[in-house]
């Protein structure tokens, strides 16, 4: 069985833990640092559905989507601003460094 779970860019960037449920209780579930989109993983053994023949209880696997906010303040902005800079720095950099390779 798979679920969908929203998350935010921060959450996806730094890492975080969610409370996923599940159809008989909540089960913690990480999101590792540098999580990319529609990233997917098994949360939980046996915390799934039923098969209709032999009644074993499936998997449970979550996808997560990184949602984008549509709107933000000025003081947002300003900070992704700062954050973008940083991050093409960073890229740029690791090209320079495989260039020379």
């Amino acid at each position: 069985m798979w679920i969908d779970y929203p998350i935010s860019y921060a959450q996806a960037a730094i890492g975080d833990e969610l409370k996923v449920p599940t159809l008989t209780e909540t089960v913690a579930y990480k999101v590792p640092a540098g999580t990319q989109k529609r990233y997917g993983i098994q949360a939980k053994k046996e915390k799934g559905v039923k098969g209709n023949t032999n009644f074993k209880v499936g998997d449970l696997y979550v996808r997560v989507n990184i949602e984008i906010p549509t709107k933000l303040s000025a003081d947002q902005k300003k900070n992704s601003k700062r954050l973008r800079i940083r991050l093409v720095m960073r890229i740029s950099e690791r090209k320079r460094i495989s260039l020379k390779l």
